[in-house]
């Protein structure tokens, strides 16, 4: 036995500072009698294990090394090898992106820390590297593409918006606006004009209304997951005093969403100063 246990402590090590565990050592150990399990295992905990290569793969099948430990040792050696382009920056290049990494890692919601970006006036411009260090650190997509956002809101605040107005005003039909629980929802229709947005309800004309555009701070699209591509049911308009205005397509419950892409399209497409997010739950 003393034999076997000093080439399990000498050909696998476990230690940060030791050499790399190599094809060599598992030749050697399977010469000396190591079982296949022990072999699986020692590559399972290497600290390290040097890049397989061609001749290596040669030498151990010619020295009868069985196929499943060839195999494991070669996908821990590329596996390995994958992990090295994401750590090699000990950080972001821009360092105001650890502030944003500490809100999410002390548990903040997505939507507060999406604010504290977009209200903060910082503009962000994040670099691959920035963006894999983000990833890495399990930040959300919606809060990267804030971060993103930024630079588009610079770029409009610098140049003013695309040059696109209304030639006529545009109407989105057959449209429920959603009054949530307990509140009967209310068929209507809502007409787009320059600066404003109109609702006409389609049972109670007491109860239509007529919304400015400078007044709306966010637009969002309520999305479900699909095999084919998100489902897009809903849009919000948030104002910047807080109050909130949901709309769906009358049929959405068939899988209609035509009214409302459309609004969320026009919307972005001529308003570009307002925020506007896909949120899929």
């Amino acid at each position: 036995m003393i034999p076997i246990l000093l080439v399990l402590m000498l050909a696998f090590p476990q230690a940060q500072d030791r050499p790399a565990l190599t094809a060599q050592n598992i030749i050697e150990a399977y010469r000396q009698g190591i079982s296949v399990p022990a072999l699986l295992a020692t590559i399972d905990s290497a600290a390290k294990v040097a890049p397989a290569t061609e001749a290596d793969l040669a030498a151990m099948r010619q020295a009868g090394v069985p196929a499943e430990v060839i195999e494991r040792y070669q996908a821990r050696s590329a596996g390995q090898a994958a992990q090295v382009p994401q750590n090699v920056a000990s950080g972001p290049e821009d360092p105001r992106l650890k502030d944003v990494v500490r809100l999410v890692k002390a548990g903040l919601s997505e939507d507060l820390v999406i604010n504290q970006i977009l209200f903060s006036g910082e503009v962000y411009r994040p670099s691959v590297s920035d963006l894999l260090y983000l990833k890495d650190n399990q930040v959300p997509e919606s809060v990267i593409r804030a971060l993103l956002q930024t630079k588009d809101k610079a770029e409009v605040a610098k140049n003013g918006p695309e040059a696109k107005t209304l030639s006529e005003p545009k109407t989105f039909l057959s449209l429920i606006q959603m009054k949530g629980f307990m509140k009967k929802n209310a068929p209507g229709t809502l007409t787009l004009k320059e600066g404003q947005l109109e609702w006409v309800d389609g049972k109670n004309l007491e109860k239509n209304f007529q919304l400015q555009l400078s007044a709306i701070r966010m637009v969002w699209l309520e999305c479900s997951p699909r095999a084919q591509g998100n489902f897009c049911y809903e849009i919000n308009l948030e104002t910047f005093n807080g109050d909130n205005f949901r709309f769906r397509d009358a049929s959405w419950k068939t899988g209609v969403n035509t009214q409302i892409s459309a609004l969320y399209d026009t919307l972005k497409t001529y308003y570009p100063q307002i925020i506007f997010q896909e949120k899929v739950n």
